[in-house]
């Protein structure tokens, strides 16, 4: 009676199905009909390993949100005031208070003690979380100032900044010119009339 698979006990290790009829036949069992039904098991088998690996990469693709954006928050925007800069930046979240989009936020660097004022009232306009950096949270902003506190700003220690929420926009500065006042123009005087001259008559003559 030819001897089956479930009457042949392997004692080395087997990891394919290649490798499983080769044991097989190496302990002279007859493989017939039981190889088609290895060969469906290999099918299935492979066929679970591709789908699980593709939930796999869909899973890593959309960072496991419910949402399926990847976790990834949509940023906040506002229109950018004229004659201004936008300098982008990258904080710890802790660094804003509860920050939105379109309010006017004050920078001061603040090293050994000197604080000094970087930025008066520069709007946000933009923000969206930037990950983690370790354990601290961190977002991405975007802050439209004028082009010399731009240069402050990039110029400046960026672990040295600190943001103070500002009440509104900052007082506008024209640039001032200096005014000159014309004299006023003077209205030439009426001319003085002339006195009349008196009329003389001739003195009487001495009778002769």
């Amino acid at each position: 009676m030819p001897t089956t698979l479930e009457d042949t006990a392997i004692d080395f290790p087997v990891t394919t199905l290649n490798d499983l009829l080769e044991a097989e036949a190496k302990a002279g069992v007859t493989v017939g009909a039981d190889e088609e039904k290895y060969r469906r098991w290999a099918f299935i088998s492979t066929g679970a390993a591709g789908l699980l690996a593709i939930i796999l990469a869909v899973v890593l693709i959309t960072g496991g949100s419910d949402s399926g954006g990847g976790g990834e928050s949509k940023a906040q925007t506002a229109d950018a005031p004229p004659n201004t800069r936008p300098v982008p930046l990258t904080v710890p979240e802790s660094s804003l208070d509860n920050p939105k989009a379109g309010e006017y936020w004050d920078v001061v660097s603040s090293v050994d003690g000197t604080t000094t004022e970087l930025v008066k009232a520069g709007k946000l306009t933009s923000i969206k979380e930037a990950g983690e950096s370790g354990t601290v949270k961190r977002i991405a902003i975007v802050l439209a100032v004028t082009p010399e506190e731009a240069q402050a700003l990039l110029g400046a220690e960026q672990r040295s900044l600190r943001f103070l929420k500002a009440t509104g926009p900052a007082p506008s500065r024209p640039a001032e010119t200096p005014t000159t006042t014309a004299p006023a123009a003077q209205t030439p005087a009426a001319p003085t009339p002339e006195a009349p001259v008196p009329e003389t008559t001739p003195a009487s003559q001495p009778a002769g």
